[in-house]
């Protein structure tokens, strides 16, 4: 079993190297208020060699995990009733704001394929800091558009 009080420790110690490599401002508080990164690193049971990859990627997968049903939205298929039912609840300014949201979701998720690729540490703290500052203003938009689903089931 793993202890949690050392995998911190760890996490701490490669957490403040990758900021200096990477050169973002956030802190470990304010990435994992939203991304959760303690939570990934007690479920996977270790800290990577490569923090910086595994912590951008879990940044990154928080917000790739959405664009399939921001898909869904915007094109739902002809033999979805749920998707049928929820695109319903959404008007015109909604279906722009899933298309901007899909919009920055892709940017993240190929911005940091691009730095991985090229190991460009100084795009990746940009990008880190850019997942960080933007993700009140996502998540805000994006709580507007499931309340309005949410509501459409229940009326309906």
């Amino acid at each position: 079993m793993v202890n949690k009080k050392e995998l911190f420790v760890e996490l701490d110690e490669k957490f403040s190297e990758t900021k200096e490599k990477l050169g973002f401002k956030a802190s470990l508080d304010d990435i994992d208020g939203v991304y959760f990164v303690r939570d990934m690193i007690l479920d996977c049971g270790y800290v990577s060699d490569d923090f910086a990859r595994q912590m951008c990627g879990r940044m990154v997968s928080t917000y790739y995990s959405w664009v399939g049903q921001f898909q869904a939205w915007l094109t739902p298929g002809m033999g979805s009733v749920i998707n049928h039912n929820e695109v319903k609840s959404l008007d015109e300014a909604d279906i722009e704001s899933v298309k901007a949201l899909t919009h920055r979701a892709m940017y993240f998720f190929r911005a940091d394929k691009v730095t991985g690729v090229n190991h460009d540490w100084k795009k990746m703290g940009e990008l880190v800091d850019e997942m960080v500052d933007g993700q009140k203003d996502f998540f805000e938009k994006l709580a507007v558009l499931l309340d309005k689903v949410a509501i459409g089931w229940k009326e309906d």
